[in-house]
């Protein structure tokens, strides 16, 4: 029931400037709450493709052994011109959840009744954001991966963060992110990733201490913000 990554090498594609990581190696208990920390660039989203599956690496060895979610709360998969309740209902026969109280939990928890018959296209970005959360946090994975944990606006930041917290409480929780501050708040250990490999922490104030050297070596000019589509850009624009 592990997240295991051995030896793995990718590289981004179709840029003159390729991010590349090498011999990329970690492990992950489905109970655990570790971050997976990086200095903001396109290797971070790289490297997230590959632990879901969304990209094969160029060599090594990937192996999902757990229920892990889709990176929360991103929504490739979303319909946007379709209503959030058929869109709901879509999710709830992909993992056989009984519709009718899956889709009351998930307008419930995102606070989009008022919106739940809207076209998502129509909607705020603040509703899709609360609704993608929501979409993931009512399923039973033994994992959940977050690329953020900034669900919707500023004034609904401390309700959701509570509602991660509950679910740390019973599954293991998964933070890729350029934010050690982030990080700290739900994971007790962490992988700093580097281009030749992942250093592994089991002290929070020592990973993020690595993780901010790596970022100071980073030349301004290459450094590329790597900015989850919750926070900027389309939110239909990501994977499954």
């Amino acid at each position: 029931m592990t997240i295991e990554l051995k030896d793995v090498s990718m590289r981004t594609r179709r840029t003159l400037t390729p991010a590349i990581l090498s011999n990329i190696s970690m492990r992950i208990e489905p109970d655990q709450h570790v971050a997976i920390l990086s200095p903001s660039g396109p290797a971070l989203g790289l490297l997230i493709d590959v632990i879901c599956g969304a990209n094969a690496p160029d060599s090594g060895l990937v192996f999902c052994r757990c229920r892990l979610s889709w990176p929360l709360p991103k929504a490739r998969f979303i319909h946007d011109h379709r209503t959030f309740v058929a869109n709901a209902r879509f999710i709830a026969r992909l993992y056989e959840m009984d519709q009718s109280s899956f889709i009351d939990r998930v307008i419930e928890m995102a606070g989009i009744g008022d919106l739940a018959m809207e076209r998502m296209s129509y909607c705020p970005k603040g509703a899709i954001s609360r609704f993608c959360f929501a979409l993931g946090a009512c399923l039973p994975f033994d994992t959940y991966f977050f690329t953020t944990t900034n669900i919707g606006e500023k004034d609904e930041r401390e309700k959701y963060a509570g509602i991660i917290a509950e679910l740390a409480k019973r599954s293991g929780i998964l933070i890729a992110t350029s934010s050690g501050k982030a990080a700290r708040a739900y994971c007790d250990r962490a992988y700093v990733v580097e281009e030749t490999g992942a250093v592994y922490y089991d002290d929070m104030d020592a990973a993020n201490e690595h993780l901010e050297r790596l970022a100071k070596k980073r030349p301004v000019e290459d450094a590329e913000e790597f900015v989850p589509d919750s926070e900027e850009g389309s939110l239909t624009d990501d994977f499954l």
